[in-house]
């Protein structure tokens, strides 16, 4: 089963995929919105800390290639092909996926949050959960 794990560049997102990582699973791509890329390699930062909480450059350093969401739905539908991904997982990701991207995935798409859904969807879900001093767990 090939994956395309999708994410943000938080520790929320990279977690996720370390332990996927870790556990053997076959990550065939990593989706971002927006990677910032030179000649298909990704511009690592002076700044450790940034470098240690980017996906895409996690990614890259496991060799994974990093699709770029932002770009035109059939662009990334000729990736997902191209990597014969079955199943996408997605961890932190603030943005809607299109439908023909859910409808491809022959496994499925599940995606992970943060705060118990629906209440605290949306932005700062964490923040507002937070706030509102929830009860944690399902």
């Amino acid at each position: 089963m090939n994956i395309l794990y999708i994410g943000s560049s938080g520790a929320l997102s990279l977690s996720p995929f370390k332990k996927l990582l870790a556990t053997g699973y076959s990550i065939a791509a990593v989706g971002v919105y927006h990677p910032v890329v030179l000649r298909n390699k990704i511009i690592v930062l002076a700044n450790k800390s940034l470098e240690s909480e980017s996906l895409a450059l996690a990614a890259n350093q496991h060799d994974i290639p990093v699709i770029d969401l932002a770009q035109p739905v059939g662009f990334i539908l000729d990736q997902c092909k191209q990597y014969a991904i079955d199943l996408i997982l997605m961890s932190c990701y603030s943005k809607r996926l299109p439908e023909a991207l859910i409808e491809y995935a022959v496994d499925g798409c599940f995606n992970m949050h943060p705060s118990l859904l629906p209440r605290y969807r949306g932005p700062e879900p964490l923040f507002w959960h937070m706030k509102d001093a929830a009860a944690l767990g399902v």
